[in-house]
């Protein structure tokens, strides 16, 4: 559940839709509002991004092995 943008209260009520978007009514400051688009915080994304690169890394490590002729088992990584 989201909270007002202008008073942080999380007391709203749905009031109708606009443009095919649900509008808010903040029960305790009486502003109108539309849920915004969740985005991923900064830290989220650098978090994703490294676990991203650490697989493709580790993947890449292990074809080179293969390739050298070392067997590994694909639950050994």
């Amino acid at each position: 559940m989201s909270t007002c943008p202008k008073c942080q209260s999380g007391q709203r009520i749905k009031d109708d839709i606009d443009k095919g978007k649900q509008r808010y009514h903040c029960k305790s400051c009486g502003y109108k509002y539309k849920e915004s688009h969740k985005w991923y915080s900064e830290a989220v994304k650098q978090q994703a991004m490294s676990r991203y690169l650490k697989r493709g890394i580790h993947w890449v490590q292990l074809k080179l092995l293969s390739c050298s002729g070392l067997q590994l088992d694909r639950n050994d990584g």
